[in-house]
């Protein structure tokens, strides 16, 4: 049977004192009692002795064994004849690890993904970041404008198409037109006139040419 599954007999307060009182019965008449200044032996007891004793729990044994609850590498740690326990190898190098003030990460540290309604202190990571983003944009459409001078064959949603009205004497009156995806077709909404005096178009605006910017380049 091992150390760890031998029953042992404990004696509390209550049993010492039983234990004593017996003793005293015991022992009344057979020893002569201590005088004042004498000792029995060389061996005197101390008060330092007795205050020694005193302190020590109830049930207490100096037996060296397994140390209950101290557990490394797989086995219980003993305690040897001056109280130490041998904790095997303790891992003291700390260099690379982040503080938890303010810690400073390198690589590509990565957080769980939190559900896209949380609403708290939790880490957002870059996939949190775009669900929510997303679920923000969700049904909503981006507003363009966009002059042409006829229509494409098809259009997008979410976009305004001016073309040029062909009947106009001024040359900034425009046709809007946006795109029926329902029906697959350009709905027209009307016209409108643009005041276009003081803007530059591609006349007075040519495109510069591979001349030009290599003898820009030279310069």
């Amino acid at each position: 049977m091992s150390e760890n599954n031998k029953q042992h007999d404990r004696l509390d307060s209550n049993g010492l004192l039983y234990l004593f009182q017996r003793l005293r019965t015991i022992f009344t008449g057979l020893f002569q009692a201590k005088e004042t200044g004498k000792g029995l032996s060389t061996n005197d007891y101390t008060t330092a002795e007795k205050d020694k004793l005193a302190g020590i729990a109830a049930g207490a044994t100096a037996n060296v064994g397994t140390v209950t609850g101290i557990a490394m590498n797989g086995s219980q740690k003993t305690v040897d004849a001056n109280g130490n326990v041998d904790l095997g190898t303790v891992v003291t190098d700390v260099t690379g690890k982040a503080d938890l003030n303010s810690p400073n990460f390198t690589g590509t540290p990565t957080v769980p993904t939190a559900a896209t309604a949380t609403d708290d202190t939790t880490i957002a990571n870059t996939a949190f970041v775009k669900a929510a983003i997303a679920a923000a944009m969700s049904g909503q459409i981006e507003l363009k404008f966009s002059f042409l001078q006829t229509l494409p064959a098809t259009g997008v949603v979410g976009t305004f198409y001016f073309i040029p009205n062909p009947s106009s004497t001024t040359g900034d009156e425009w046709i809007e037109y946006v795109w029926d995806a329902a029906n697959n077709k350009f709905e027209k909404i009307g016209s409108a006139s643009v005041d276009l005096t003081g803007y530059f178009n591609e006349t007075n605006l040519p495109a510069i040419t591979n001349a030009q910017i290599d003898t820009i380049l030279a310069t």
